[in-house]
């Protein structure tokens, strides 16, 4: 859909206003980014000068999980040597913060859909601080995370949730029988899975990565998916970016760090990462966006 310069600035108006009702008051233009599939994000200068991140719920189970995401992001400040978010509004209408100045990995100008990388993609420093700031996370205590109220699988439940979300996308939607078949054998593979849980960031690509001008990664952003879980949830898209040679460097210095791995670490990640679709349907059922459910089901009727 096109918008007209009055419907635009209908919007913009609406952004300001929402704004103003949190004592916000905001200055000059807004960049307002569309593609994320739970808000619609701006960003703008506040009066004083300061650059502010807005959050726009795009639904009500979004916003239901404000509130927690939180409680955890400021049990993370306490605990990570990486920035995460400081947010000084949510609410369920807006979530707003102080812009943390670093660029993410990649970038999506305004009017565009195509990434951009803002660092080499080969960056060792990148990669190396890459897994050093996973692995600090994935050291947060336990027991701190669910005293932030953060949801917490044990590694039997982290598994019986996989299999729940096969078996729902299974009835509701056409699946190949090949990936049925790979799925299954994964569930069952005892020495695939972790005999432990981490504090996870859930959702966790380049373009939540916060990286300086030397290609050193300095936070992480959009903490909704946030929990306690498998640690390999966080290495799906390292591997789906970065390759098999990628995902081999990460574990080693992920280990090197401090970050606890097992033997079929690397195998596991990729099942992982080819259950995928299975995440992407759901979000399209839950959600009820047409686009998305077309396109995974497409994903989940092809052979791999």
């Amino acid at each position: 859909m096109t918008l007209t310069a009055d419907t635009a600035a209908a919007d913009t108006a609406e952004l300001r206003a929402l704004a103003a009702r949190h004592g916000l008051r905001l200055q000059g233009p807004l960049t307002i980014n569309e593609l994320g599939l739970d808000y619609q994000i701006v960003i703008s200068a506040v009066e004083g000068g300061t650059r502010w991140v807005l959050r726009i719920p795009r639904r009500a189970d979004v916003s239901a999980k404000v509130e927690r995401e939180a409680r955890a992001l400021a049990m993370l400040r306490r605990h990570l040597p990486f920035a995460v978010p400081d947010w000084r509004i949510a609410t369920s209408e807006l979530v707003a913060y102080p812009l943390l100045e670093d660029s993410t990995a990649i970038i999506v100008e305004p009017g565009s859909t195509m990434p951009e990388w803002v660092i080499p993609q080969d960056s060792e420093v990148f990669a190396r601080s890459f897994a050093t700031a996973l692995a600090a996370l994935h050291a947060v205590p336990v027991a701190a995370a669910e005293a932030a109220g953060m949801l917490v699988r044990t590694p039997a439940q982290a598994r019986q949730k996989v299999a729940d979300d096969i078996d729902r996308v299974r009835r509701e939607l056409e699946v190949n029988g090949k990936r049925l078949h790979r799925w299954q054998r994964w569930l069952d593979d005892d020495s695939s899975w972790p005999d432990f849980s981490v504090p996870v960031h859930g959702d966790l690509y380049v373009g939540h990565v916060l990286v300086d001008k030397s290609e050193r990664v300095t936070g992480m952003i959009d903490w909704s998916e946030a929990r306690v879980d498998d640690p390999c949830i966080d290495m799906t898209s390292h591997l789906m970016v970065f390759g098999d040679a990628g995902l081999a460097k990460l574990l080693l210095a992920y280990e090197a760090a401090g970050g606890r791995t097992w033997s079929r670490m690397a195998h596991h990640t990729a099942e992982r990462l080819a259950v995928w679709p299975v995440t992407y349907a759901l979000f399209g059922l839950e959600s009820g966006n047409e686009t998305h459910l077309s396109t995974a089901k497409t994903q989940l009727a092809a052979e791999e």
